[in-house]
């Protein structure tokens, strides 16, 4: 048996190093404990997983120290820390990475234009509703949708670009830059005055 490989499996989910040693009882107990305690206390699921981790070292370490040496079994021991204290971390916050730029990425390219149309055709309502209460629309979109606390997310569209608002004496027209960010290119988003 490969002396290593329980350090690295307990490194990487606590518990299955003594599994695969056949130490079942305390392999089981360090395996779902922890998950027990994760479920009950989510806030402190950074120190149960490390915590757990170190106590099957520990066990480990004392198997293995009496069977090839103390030298080999501190060895082994350092190798199981460096992995549980810097690869298992780097590798998690690297795929944490991955998932918010792919996020990011799949919102930019796919989601946000959707979600700028339904909010622009909700200011629409706004603006509608403004002109039957005032018989006008606003001069400074700015300042119509600071007017309300529930309105002010509509500064900005979906890509965090302002919106440009143009009046004229009887109408508006609206219109959100797009993915591009530039406006006056085709992929602009335009809502005007329908109440004509």
């Amino acid at each position: 048996m490969n002396s290593l490989i329980p350090f690295i499996l307990s490194a990487i989910i606590p518990g299955t190093g003594q599994l695969y040693m056949g130490r079942y009882t305390s392999g089981l107990l360090n395996l779902l404990l922890p998950i027990l305690l994760i479920f009950l206390l989510p806030y402190f699921a950074l120190f149960i997983y490390p915590t757990f981790a170190i106590i099957s070292f520990i066990e480990i370490y004392q198997v293995v120290s009496k069977s090839e040496g103390k030298k080999k079994a501190m060895i082994q021991l350092i190798f199981g820390l460096i992995t549980v204290i810097i690869i298992i971390p780097t590798l998690i916050f690297l795929f944490q990475l991955s998932v918010i730029n792919g996020n990011q990425y799949v919102r930019k390219q796919y989601l946000n234009e959707g979600f700028t149309r339904d909010e622009m055709q909700e200011i629409q309502e706004a603006l509608k509703w403004y002109k039957n209460n005032t018989d006008t629309f606003p001069d400074s979109f700015s300042s119509f949708v600071q007017s309300k606390p529930i309105w002010q997310g509509w500064l900005n569209d979906a890509w965090n670009q302002n919106y440009k608002y143009e009046r004229t004496d009887s109408s508006y027209t609206l219109t959100s830059a797009g993915k591009d960010g530039l406006f006056g290119t085709e992929d602009d988003i335009i809502v005007y005055d329908k109440s004509d």
